[in-house]
């Protein structure tokens, strides 16, 4: 009986543990990943689409002049009308990031030159969201290769590009002193510009200390006053000494007529 008893509590924890077992195992599918898969469907039926219209802007770029393209985008003319050919990126024709990554080639041509060959294409899953690939494309130039990186989004328009020019080691270095001694140069001519400006100012001041000093030479006036107080106090002295006459010679004061006064050098 007591064996009995275990067999069915033995098979009971086994079933209790087999079924905890099943639920440890099974995990929720997050969002992301249903989203990831969306995208690598999509990415997968497009794939050879997308890397014809990668190779088709490529070309396009190589075919034409800075002024076509840019007169090309200002018209709005996309590639489907250029090739006469529907691509599945920017069916819609030229948005304002095509226009960026024109401007970024225009830049960047004149390191590069004439297209010599395209060398690999690669289009990757991209997991940011809005985002829905990469096309990598690598190309080989008269003067070097380049990385070029288009980014398209989930309305297979163009996101953004990037351009990137292979250069040696001795050309980034080259390239850095280049842009040094154009920083330097241009940091030192401000320098000797308010250099130039401060010694213009030396000048201002001493003009204003010129003013300054002039300004006294009106100070004579004074002079005349003491004159006038000579001569005043000359003519008193006439008339005390014309009334001193007077009273000895016993004449009226306004009867004598006083010519000059001359001072006695006899002690």
């Amino acid at each position: 009986m007591r064996k009995n008893i275990a067999k069915k509590m033995l098979i009971l924890v086994s079933m209790l543990v087999f079924c905890f077992s099943l639920t440890a195992c099974a995990t929720p599918i997050s969002n992301n990943a249903v989203k990831k898969s969306t995208k690598e469907i999509k990415v997968e039926a497009s794939e050879k689409a997308i890397e014809e219209w990668a190779s088709a802007m490529i070309l396009y770029l190589n075919s034409q002049t800075t002024e076509q393209i840019k007169q090309q985008a200002e018209n709005s003319v996309s590639l489907n009308e250029i090739f006469g050919k529907q691509f599945v990126i920017n069916q819609d024709g030229v948005n304002a990031k095509t226009v960026e990554f024109y401007n970024s080639w225009a830049k960047s041509r004149s390191d590069l030159g004439k297209l010599v060959s395209i060398d690999s294409m690669k289009v990757e899953t991209s997991s940011v969201t809005g985002t829905l690939c990469v096309v990598t494309v690598n190309a080989t130039y008269e003067q070097r290769s380049c990385v070029f990186e288009l980014t398209i989004n989930d309305k297979y328009e163009l996101e953004g590009g990037a351009i990137n020019p292979n250069f040696t080691m001795l050309q980034k270095v080259g390239k850095a002193l280049i842009n040094t001694l154009i920083g330097s140069g241009t940091v030192f001519l401000v320098l000797i510009f308010m250099s130039f400006v401060i010694s213009l100012l030396q000048n201002v001041n001493k003009i204003g200390k010129k003013k300054e000093t002039a300004a006294p030479a009106a100070a004579p006036a004074p002079a005349v006053s003491a004159t006038v107080e000579e001569v005043i106090d000359d003519t008193e002295l006439i008339a005390v000494i014309a009334a001193a006459i007077a009273a000895q010679e016993g004449v009226r004061p306004d009867q004598l007529v006083v010519r000059s006064i001359r001072k006695s050098r006899r002690r």
